[in-house]
């Protein structure tokens, strides 16, 4: 009984952890983080770059755990939301990252190089796209705990994956 109302109070954390991370990739989106900015005033190419190689790597790691995901719904018979829960937990946490990320490079944009505008740019979408679709995995999840296997939370993970991947192609434009 404990450890069911643990899962449950990580899946609701999770689930209000995810919605605030489309807010910063929106055109609309909130103020950085005032240390943040003091610590950060402008964005040189290099912090731009180092920047832009964390959001691929968060993007990796989201790419990753929806993997994990993916294969821990195949197995129907060890399927419990439990462990999807888990797995999704750490897949908003990276997507909250890369957001926050994202948000400070459009707002430095400007001290960027061209080709790095150009990927700043072509990485809003997929990340807007990564973050509604974690939401909806973590809603579905939240809506489907008795029967998980029975959702569509399998096709949320391959769409989660395949988003991840637009971002980390995106961004490994950067290294070419």
């Amino acid at each position: 009984m404990r450890v069911s109302f643990l899962y449950k109070g990580v899946l609701v954390a999770a689930t209000l952890c995810v919605a605030p991370a489309a807010l910063p990739a929106s055109p609309n989106g909130g103020q950085p983080d005032p240390r943040a900015v003091a610590v950060n005033t402008g964005a040189s190419p290099n912090a731009t770059s180092a920047l832009l190689e964390q959001i691929r790597s968060d993007a990796t790691s989201v790419e990753n755990g929806a993997d994990q995901l993916r294969e821990l719904l195949r197995e129907t018979s060890t399927a419990n939301w439990e462990g999807d829960a888990f797995l999704l937990v750490h897949i908003s946490d990276r997507v909250n990252e890369m957001n926050k990320h994202l948000f400070y490079l459009r707002e430095h944009e400007a001290e960027a190089s061209p080709l790095q505008q150009k990927i700043i740019e072509g990485v809003e979408a997929p990340a807007i796209e990564l973050a509604d679709t974690t939401q909806d995995a973590a809603n579905t999840l939240k809506n489907n705990e008795a029967a998980v296997y029975m959702s569509d939370l399998a096709s949320l993970a391959k769409d989660i994956y395949d988003e991840a991947g637009r971002v980390d192609r995106t961004v490994g434009d950067l290294s070419k």
